[in-house]
């Protein structure tokens, strides 16, 4: 593919991009701001006494799944819980997000919207469940959207940054991931997405800054949102 075009006035790819694949909690919703208000609420009563866990610790293991989330904070934070209290904060977390209504970044809709209208192929790729990511995507009407959803828990597929949800996205649309661009708000991600061969998008409204998405070396554009403009 040579040259690039623009999608909804504001994404840019390559020429002959033939789909686009979305993280989700950082890119298409901010999950991360929910998140933050969240964790120590989460974590204080199994810890005995009152925790605030920082905001940069949320934010840099923020793109895990939840399990993999919750391993990082504790053992950051020097807690040693026992698995049965990590699998109930786990659960507790899972259903916070699955009961909030989420929001959606500003620039979203009309990207997804733009992409629909020239025949792009659309699908999520997450660390989160399947059926979760569909939950919250019909709870703030963005499932429609999309094409097909790939989860973390599809059998033999190893999570990000392994390339394989990636390769299995582009997979469930019957394309190269050469032809694919990959959006995504973290290092893990942007790794997962490039070793698949994807075209990958940095923006800046979830796991890490944009100076440190620039400087990541792993995407080959990067926008502070999605709003328009760099």
């Amino acid at each position: 593919m040579t040259g690039r075009v623009t999608v909804a006035g504001r994404l840019e790819v390559p020429a002959g991009t033939r789909a686009l694949l979305f993280d989700m909690d950082g890119v298409l919703i901010d999950s991360l701001t929910q998140d933050y208000q969240i964790a120590s609420d989460l974590l204080s009563p199994y810890a005995g006494r009152p925790v605030e866990v920082p905001r940069e610790l949320v934010r840099r293991w923020f793109a895990l799944a939840l399990d993999d989330f919750w391993a990082k904070i504790t053992a950051e934070l020097g807690l040693a819980l026992k698995p049965s209290d990590l699998a109930e904060i786990v659960q507790r977390h899972t259903e916070v997000r699955l009961h909030a209504v989420p929001i959606v970044h500003d620039g979203v809709r009309e990207i997804i919207d733009a992409a629909r209208d020239a025949g792009l192929g659309r699908v999520v790729v997450s660390n989160n469940p399947a059926a979760d990511i569909e939950r919250m995507l019909a709870a703030c009407d963005l499932l429609a959207g999309f094409d097909a959803v790939v989860g973390n828990d599809q059998p033999g597929l190893a999570r990000k940054p392994a390339p394989d949800p990636y390769l299995a996205a582009a997979a469930r649309l019957g394309l190269p991931p050469a032809d694919c661009a990959a959006i995504e708000d973290s290092v893990v991600g942007l790794e997962s997405a490039r070793r698949a061969g994807c075209f990958t998008v940095g923006v800046a409204t979830g796991a890490i800054t944009y100076e440190d998405l620039t400087s990541s070396g792993l995407a080959d554009v990067c926008y502070r949102d999605l709003r328009g403009g760099r």
